[in-house]
């Protein structure tokens, strides 16, 4: 599964940065309180998951750097 996921970062990358600003938009849209206050917390995720790849990107070019 892992490989898989490796094979598609780019795509969860697009997803990522798409579901963050549709959230975004959300929480600056509208002023109900269950909208805001779920957009919020799938802003925080979401940009916890684009962390968490961003760190996996870079363990993969300093593994392929160290280990040609």
């Amino acid at each position: 599964m892992l490989a898989s996921f490796s094979q598609h970062k780019l795509l969860w990358f697009t997803l990522l940065i798409s579901l963050l600003s549709v959230s975004f938009f959300t929480t600056f849209h509208y002023e109900n309180n269950l909208f805001d206050s779920l957009s919020i917390s799938v802003s925080a995720l979401t940009a916890l998951a684009l962390f968490l790849l961003a760190t996996i990107c870079l363990f993969d070019v300093v593994n392929d750097i160290c280990n040609p």
